[in-house]
């Protein structure tokens, strides 16, 4: 079955081929939900777009999938969050950290090698350095609560 009809059928999202529409917080984090079953792990997810476009949000809808029952918060400080659920998850965001030495310091290309399901926000100081097959994202703020978020 493929994406589109798949995320139809699940969650009743209006889509047109791999671009989908959520109208509030609760239909963002519903579609990062519903894109959890699809991930194996391994897979390095990369979101894109401008502050508050529903990224993290999304992100708190993979982490419920997986039955994660505690706080998911963005790591716009912190640069990498690990969430131990049903799967492993590593959240990472480049925004405020430019140096992609500094990210391979840290250790950012260690989980590419692992099982864990690698999200990462703001991913373009990476592009050197991401694996091939990376799932890729866009998010946009339409207006007020409403989102379009694209499958690349």
């Amino acid at each position: 079955m493929g994406w589109n009809i798949y995320f139809e059928i699940k969650i009743g999202i209006k889509m047109n081929e791999k671009k989908y529409i959520t109208n509030n917080y609760e239909e963002t984090q519903k579609l990062g939900a519903s894109f959890a079953d699809k991930l194996n792990s391994g897979a390095i997810v990369l979101l894109f777009g401008d502050l508050g476009s529903g990224k993290t949000t999304f992100v708190k809808g993979i982490l419920e999938n997986f039955k994660y029952q505690y706080d998911v918060t963005s790591p716009t400080f912190s640069l990498i969050n690990e969430y131990e659920a049903n799967k492993r998850v590593v959240h990472s965001d480049c925004y405020r950290e430019k140096n992609v030495d500094r990210w391979i310091s840290l250790g950012i290309t260690e989980y590419f090698n692992d099982s864990s399901i690698v999200i990462i926000e703001w991913p373009e100081i990476l592009n050197e350095i991401i694996p091939n097959g990376a799932i890729k994202i866009q998010f946009n703020h339409v207006e007020n609560d409403k989102r379009e978020i694209k499958f690349l």
